[in-house]
């Protein structure tokens, strides 16, 4: 009986630390080859971040019910407006394309909004909680991850992003 307990309890340590771990080892080096993905956008077109290279990507994992995420959509519609030269992509991991438009209220944000409903993407990319944002340069490769709510409007944040895109490049060998 001890040895089943034993075992028990050492499957219990074995799946909680594989748990742990993902949550937070990050994903992606720097540097790292982000993982390509297609998905839908509210207008049914279909949207491959590998058709965006040669321009930074913001990837943006949120969800309707996150109140974190709700009010961080504002700050990132303006960033969005105010840095054309980077994309935003905005990946809705948990709802139908219905219960996003319904959410906009008609009206569509400057950044792309992405159907992810399955939670493929997200698992691709490691994103167990929302918000999440990844930044990738221009080539496809990980420059940093945002965990949690990020003011996109701050000068700082701002500063940090310019500093990423534009700071030492990574060896590739």
């Amino acid at each position: 009986m001890k040895i089943k307990w034993a075992l028990l309890f050492l499957l219990a340590v074995v799946i909680l630390g594989k748990y742990t771990y993902d949550q937070f080892v990050p994903p992606f080096k720097k540097g790292d080859v982000v993982p390509d993905f297609s998905l839908i956008d509210l207008e049914g077109n279909t949207v491959r971040l590998g058709d965006l290279k040669g321009q930074p990507v913001l990837v943006h994992f949120w969800a309707t019910w996150c109140p974190q995420c709700v009010q961080e959509l504002p700050l990132l519609e303006d960033f969005s407006k105010k840095t054309p030269d980077i994309k935003v992509l905005t990946v809705n991991e948990d709802d139908t394309g219905d219960v996003v438009a319904q959410f906009f209220g008609g009206t569509r944000p400057s950044f792309v909004v992405l159907l992810d409903s399955g939670g493929r993407v997200a698992d691709r990319y490691k994103s167990y909680k929302v918000p999440e944002t990844f930044l990738i340069d221009q080539n496809g490769r990980f420059l940093h991850r945002f965990i949690g709510a990020v003011s996109w409007n701050d000068k700082d944040v701002n500063k940090q992003i310019e500093r990423y895109l534009v700071g030492p490049t990574v060896n590739h060998q």
